[in-house]
């Protein structure tokens, strides 16, 4: 099963992405601001949470240690430049891997090549440099979610300098409050006696068929910005889900959900979308989110549960990976399992904006 697509980061020197302005259902009223004298434990515990994910993520993988400067290699602080070049050697690795018959020796020369400029924690043995040589497709789209990861910490910890007016890195500062100030969204925890708690609950059991014993807390998430810009001429709003690995949090937070776009500055072909191309995709079933749910340490995951503005829909049973946008008429399309073609294994949705 292909993996979801991956949300690139925007802090490359270029404008931010558009964001997925079908979210949320109105402008509606705004979370209150959180300091520190009134944030709830539940809130700083969540926080603190998908920080540590996200360094733990990156220095189990990388030889790189979280410092009060900023993230720590062997060849000085990480910078966007450094990413970029990493970047530059995956392109090669990515067009060679698109050959109808790559080299070993060239892939092997390349690897080498991205390790020295994206130092690692590799072993010492002939089986473990074997295993390090980026050979394959899924090894190169793990290098690129690699690569969104520290540009999404780096992005994070340049807000987080830019509000706290401090210099020290938010990834290794204790402050809760810089920490959560950096994300560039308001959370809110919900209680489990709340009416808000029970029809989120009855959802997901009744809608989803999610297991009662899964659900551990919710959380109300706004980013002030997709209120803002939201579409409201866009009907047929369906309250869907949208999962991702635990160590992307932080970068989902702080940027919301983007757009993925065909990295032409790699000059390759993404290989990592879906079923059906670039879109943004949803579910309504509690398996197709456990797909792309990953634990954490405290072996809990995460999911958003979204409202979202469908309008006219495509129904269709084949896989299409070449798509960008929906057909004309529509505004997203519906992966229906029971169509003629290769069916999908459940209801998925894909919107492009």
């Amino acid at each position: 099963r292909p993996r979801p697509p991956l949300t690139p980061s925007h802090d490359d020197g270029e404008p931010p992405l558009k964001t997925l302005r079908q979210l949320g259902t109105s402008t509606g009223p705004a979370l209150p601001v959180i300091t520190k004298e009134t944030m709830d434990d539940h809130v700083a515990r969540l926080v603190k949470y998908l920080y540590e994910e996200a360094s733990g993520a990156l220095t189990t993988t990388c030889n790189a240690k979280i410092t009060s400067k900023g993230i720590l290699t062997p060849l000085g602080i990480l910078t966007l430049r450094q990413v970029q070049k990493g970047e530059d050697v995956l392109a090669d690795i990515g067009a060679e891997l698109n050959k109808a018959k790559p080299s070993s020796a060239t892939l092997s020369q390349l690897s080498s090549l991205f390790y020295t400029r994206i130092p690692h924690n590799l072993g010492r043995s002939g089986l473990a440099i074997r295993a390090a040589v980026i050979d394959a497709h899924y090894k190169y789209d793990q290098k690129l979610e690699l690569m969104q990861l520290m540009k999404d910490m780096l992005a994070v910890a340049k807000c987080g300098k830019q509000l706290s007016g401090k210099k020290t890195n938010v990834f290794y500062s204790p402050d809760v409050q810089d920490k959560y100030n950096a994300l560039n969204c308001r959370m809110q925890f919900v209680h489990h006696h709340s009416a808000e708690f029970d029809k989120v609950k009855q959802h997901l059991l009744k809608k989803t068929e999610m297991p009662a014993s899964h659900l551990v807390n919710v959380f109300k998430v706004r980013r002030d910005s997709e209120h803002t810009e939201l579409n409201e001429g866009i009907g047929n709003r369906k309250w869907l889900s949208h999962a991702s690995r635990i160590s992307n949090w932080v970068g989902l937070l702080t940027r919301g959900i983007l757009m993925p776009k065909e990295v032409q500055k790699l000059g390759v072909k993404r290989t990592d979308y879906g079923w059906l191309g670039a879109g943004i995709y949803f579910g309504d079933h509690w398996v197709t989110t456990n797909r792309y749910c990953t634990v954490g340490k405290e072996q809990t995951g995460f999911f958003l549960i979204c409202n979202v503005s469908l309008g006219k829909m495509k129904r269709t049973g084949k896989r299409d990976g070449s798509i960008t946008t929906a057909p004309k008429g529509f505004q997203s399309y519906h992966g229906y399992p029971t169509l003629v073609g290769p069916a999908f294994e459940e209801h998925e949705y894909f919107v492009f904006c």
